[in-house]
């Protein structure tokens, strides 16, 4: 028997739902940082050891200058490993740690003896802490990124200093003996205020700037892609951004699969939102992958891409349905997108400006903001989103799969009474319900699987099939 409904939101779905012990567990909250000693506001990646994840803290602690933590990958065992105070330690680190197999090292944007930022290092166990160097504005200030180890020398970007007022690439050895400037940034010529990490393909350095190169899309210059020898000759620009064909001003690193490197940009593209991109290390074959768009996709990626071989793992820190970032996977041809999660200022938390961290099969990433108490996350991520894939149409309404929160939406375009029918990989009949207008079902107890959904009146039928993966 049909009955009117205006709306309606389906929770329970029979018996048969109890029955099965689905725990959706796309999104997990690890740890909600409390903003106090513990610290907030995190705006960096974290790293593995193989036990724990490490990760800084751009506040908070007892200075409220930031921190150095680790916690492990099921959200146990958090440790405040180090309090920024200033000076001698440095304060507000934006970047990330790197890991040699015996110390952490990494970089703060400001504090140390010239307030310029300076680079540490500290044991896993928080024991052994050093300062190994103090920027300083002559030889390059305000350090924003990672640095990269090749097993000798420690290299990184700053942002700003040095000869040309506009940064450097330098090196270092760990004992912060034998710092060298490889190369100041100069604006046109090989772009300026570096962002990001560098990376390595075994033989040359590969990083980009923000700023720079030859194409000006307003008061700034779109930044370059640029490569050069560990030792700071054979620097070569593969790469001038411009704003509509390419995206511009890319704020987080490449990443380097043995073929292509892949990296996005924090603005431009067709919808000046950013742009996921490949390039070969000679320049050639560049290629836009995805243009985000804001409220479907995201916008303003700051951040890196990860791979596990098939897919690229990103963020953006703002779009998506609540305007506050998303987390996605595309493949590497560009085909295949699907949106992880809409982060949620108040239960996901928001403004995620670092990477996701492929770790075990699942994704681990921080939040700038949002949650419990305002002041950010640490969250793992399944590598799976709920897909929806169509198999006969003919409109009659649409599908929009919640996965941070196990909520199906129907959406009709007709205000007449519809039939809805869920069907298992078995082919059994496990729901059936009239509805009309805007429904929500509550997908979180469904097991894992695949289930075709039916929409049914007298104008026709769409069948689509609804893939549950945690």
């Amino acid at each position: 028997m049909k009955q009117e409904i205006k709306k309606l939101t389906l929770i329970t779905l029979f018996a048969f739902f109890a029955l099965c012990k689905f725990n959706y567990a796309q999104h997990t909250t690890l740890l909600n940082f409390a903003g106090g000693l513990d610290g907030r506001t995190a705006t960096g990646n974290l790293v593995s050891d193989g036990t724990y994840l490490y990760g800084m803290t751009l506040f908070g602690g007892t200075s409220n200058l930031g921190t150095v933590f680790k916690i492990k990958p099921d959200g146990s065992g958090y440790v405040k490993l180090l309090d920024f105070t200033d000076n001698p330690n440095g304060k507000n680190p934006y970047g990330s740690l790197v890991y040699d197999g015996t110390y952490l090292y990494g970089m703060t944007r400001y504090g140390g003896l010239n307030n310029n930022g300076m680079i540490f290092k500290i044991m896993p166990n928080g024991s052994g802490y050093s300062k190994i160097y103090d920027f300083s504005y002559a030889i390059g200030m305000l350090p924003d990124g990672s640095l990269y180890f090749d097993g000798s020398y420690l290299y990184g970007m700053t942002k700003n200093g040095g000869a040309s007022v506009k940064g450097n690439i330098f090196k270092i050895l760990p004992n912060g003996s034998g710092f060298v400037s490889l190369q100041t940034f100069t604006g046109a010529t090989n772009g300026s205020v570096g962002n990001g990490s560098l990376i390595s393909d075994g033989t040359f350095l590969y990083g980009m700037t923000q700023y720079g190169g030859l194409n000006n899309s307003g008061t700034y210059t779109d930044g370059v892609i640029f490569k050069m020898m560990p030792n700071g000759t054979g620097f070569t620009k593969t790469l001038d951004f411009s704003k509509t064909i390419t995206g511009n001003f890319p704020l987080g690193s490449l990443y380097y699969d043995g073929s292509y490197m892949y990296g996005m940009t924090s603005e431009g593209g067709v919808n000046n939102k950013g742009t996921l991109f490949k390039i070969m290390p000679n320049g050639n074959g560049y290629l836009r992958l995805l243009d985000f768009d804001g409220t479907i996709n995201g916008r303003f990626p700051t951040g890196d891409v990860v791979s596990d071989g098939t897919y690229l793992y990103g963020m953006t820190q703002y779009g998506g349905a609540n305007d506050d970032g998303t987390a996605f996977k595309i493949k590497k041809d560009g085909t295949g997108y699907s949106k992880l999660i809409d982060f949620n200022y108040s239960t996901t938390g928001s403004d995620p400006q670092g990477s996701l961290l492929l770790n075990a099969g699942s994704l681990f990433g921080m939040t700038k903001t949002g949650a419990a108490n305002g002041f950010g996350t640490i969250f793992k991520l399944g590598t799976n989103a709920v897909g929806i894939q169509e198999l006969n149409y003919k409109q009659i309404g649409n599908f929009y799969p919640n996965p941070s929160n196990g909520i199906l939406i129907i959406e009709l375009n007709e205000l007449t009474e519809t039939e809805l029918t869920v069907y298992n990989m078995m082919g059994d009949l496990v729901f059936q319900k009239t509805i009309q207008e805007t429904s929500t079902i509550d997908l979180s107890e469904f097991m894992d699987g695949v289930y075709t959904l039916h929409l049914k009146n007298d104008n026709g039928v769409t069948i689509k099939k609804i893939i549950l993966n945690k």
